[in-house]
């Protein structure tokens, strides 16, 4: 039934506007008073659309939950973001680091995540303002819809402009899915639409606010999404290009005062402290801390490179380097397998998947899709379509699960190109009745609705999936331990079966400062010299592969089983 539910809306809407054309004027007349309102004014209509998304999110996060992580990539910008919201830019390793190895994290030669540091300070401005690191998410998912709109004004009619930003503001993926996790394409979402939307004002009026402008959001890019980033960057670099040495060049003078140099003065200082963040992360200002993590964990993957590789090769390296497990053809290291084999998906499930993130709901993507043929009309479109295809080819020739916040650079883009469709759309009627404008209506209604659907099925005590209960059960646990007073060790014991994908350890950036301290069992020498580093703590153990995983104190456990259950390395 939700999947027939859009079907029977968008025939509704078609019967109404076929049948009564004065009842669709009335039921568009509210939204066209929203465009007219906020439609005279690129200011006003940012402000607008900032404040419209930070209260949504407000609302959902706070009605619904704060969430808590649970993948891999969440708890590693946590990190990033705990160790930048206490004024530091790495960490420096643990003497019993061993204990506390985990993905997407290097512990040598620092203790830091292993991505570029944009969503990991946007994070840090959360917690450090708030004590929430997802309010730094809201902020910038509010601030990368109040850009969509700026950059759709450069390319639209401003109507179109305020349509566009409507859906942006109310796309469900945004609101429910970035907005509440904490591995969201925010901030490439903003640099893009910064980058985008300075081309058509450049060419049109040279102003050093504008290059300035695009400055922010390569230098965004380049800190968030390096790769996809490059991609996007390229067809733009390739037009500013052209039209600098082309007949319709503004002249050297105005180019180098008005462009080059705003460019440079945010350039060359941004990649001066990206040069300085690799150095003080990894000890050399050109190696990046994702290449010392694939030096240390993936030594054969094409990753250092900009593309991935297969993952399964070097599936033993990795759990030998963390779990010390031997693989084989054993049933659990078919299940490790087919761990990893489910996060790739096929050709088709990629696309699809991007279509649903970028539109809302596959009917609305079907609704565009109507009005592609307006596509093909001027070059403007022809640029977005082709940077768009650029890109998403780069994803999928990636060879990775396909995330939709890969394509978060070309985000705004594929805003556009859904209002373009939709202007096409607009313009369709039967027998003089605006069937068109009832469709484009129909699709913002759609996109609120799925919204709606969206944040109450995160309110229902099931909306964590089943495979995810485990990152419930170590919420609980921590927030438990947290209350007790003290401060405590929990040793974490996996199963020779275990999936890779319920990781528990993860921990604070000053890891001897925090109350609670997540460390993996290792052999009983090791384990040893852990309990003497921590004997100030209560020690815990937890079977982290339970059905219902619960504390145990670690002297009521017996230490001939947890030996068992630990394989040496």
């Amino acid at each position: 039934m939700n999947n027939l539910l859009p079907l029977i809306i968008v025939c509704c809407a078609s019967a109404i506007a076929i049948c009564s054309p004065h009842l669709t004027v009335s039921i568009l007349k509210p939204f066209r008073w929203l465009m007219r309102c906020f439609s005279d004014s690129v200011t006003r209509g940012v402000l607008f659309f900032f404040c419209l998304t930070l209260l949504l999110e407000l609302g959902i996060g706070l009605c619904i939950r704060i969430p808590a992580p649970m993948v891999h990539d969440e708890f590693a910008y946590l990190l990033a973001a705990d160790t930048f919201a206490s004024g530091k830019l790495t960490n420096p390793t643990h003497p019993q680091w061993e204990h506390f190895e985990s993905f997407h994290i290097i512990h040598q030669p620092t203790y830091q995540a292993k991505y570029p540091p944009a969503q990991g300070l946007l994070l840090a401005l959360g917690q450090a303002t708030t004590g929430y690191p997802i309010v730094g998410a809201w902020l910038g998912m509010a601030a990368a819809c109040g850009a969509i709109f700026w950059m759709l004004c450069g390319w639209v009619p401003r109507r179109w402009a305020v349509y566009g930003g409507f859906l942006a503001a109310l796309n469900a993926s945004f609101l429910t899915g970035w907005g509440l996790s904490y591995w969201g394409g925010q901030v490439a979402l903003l640099g893009g639409a910064l980058l985008f939307g300075t081309l058509p004002r450049l060419k049109q009026s040279p102003r050093s606010s504008t290059s300035l402008a695009l400055a922010i959001g390569l230098v965004l890019l380049a800190n968030s999404r390096p790769y996809e980033g490059l991609l996007a960057a390229i067809p733009a670099a390739l037009v500013l290009l052209i039209w600098l040495i082309g007949h319709n060049s503004p002249g050297w003078r105005v180019a180098l005062l008005r462009c080059v140099l705003p460019m440079l003065l945010v350039l060359l200082p941004a990649f001066l402290w990206m040069g300085y963040y690799n150095f003080r992360v990894t000890g050399n200002a050109l190696k990046f801390p994702y290449q010392v993590w694939i030096e240390q964990y993936w030594p054969h993957s094409l990753d250092g490179i900009l593309v991935s590789s297969e993952e399964t090769p070097d599936t033993e390296k990795r759990f030998r380097s963390i779990y010390g497990y031997d693989l084989d053809a054993s049933p659990a290291n078919q299940l490790i397998q087919h761990e990893f084999d489910s996060t790739r998906f096929s050709l088709p499930v990629k696309l699809l998947k991007f279509d649903l993130v970028y539109t809302g709901s596959y009917m609305v993507g079907l609704i565009c899709l109507l009005g592609a043929g307006a596509l093909f009309r001027n070059r403007a479109n022809l640029f977005a379509v082709g940077t768009s295809a650029l890109v998403i080819a780069g994803v999928l020739a990636q060879d990775t699960s396909g995330h939709p916040h890969y394509l978060a650079p070309i985000g705004c883009l594929l805003i556009l190109l859904q209002v373009q469709c939709l202007r096409y759309v607009a313009v369709w009627k039967h027998h003089w009745r605006p069937v068109g404008s009832t469709l484009i209506a129909t699709v913002l209604l759609l996109t609120a609705l799925t919204t709606t659907a969206s944040a109450a099925s995160g309110a229902l005590p099931t909306a964590v999936a089943e495979f995810h209960q485990w990152a419930r059960a170590r919420q609980q646990i921590l927030e438990r331990l947290q209350s007790t007073p003290g401060k405590h060790l929990v040793l974490v014991n996996y199963h020779q079966n275990h999936s890779v994908h319920k990781e528990w350890i993860y921990n604070r950036a000053d890891i001897d400062g925090a109350k609670v301290v997540w460390a993996r069992v290792l052999e009983p020498d090791k384990n040893q010299q852990l309990l003497d580093y921590f004997k100030d703590r209560t020690i815990w153990i937890v079977n982290g592969d339970a059905a219902s995983p619960e504390l145990q104190h670690y002297s009521d456990r017996p230490h001939h089983k947890e030996q068992k259950e630990q394989p040496p390395r």
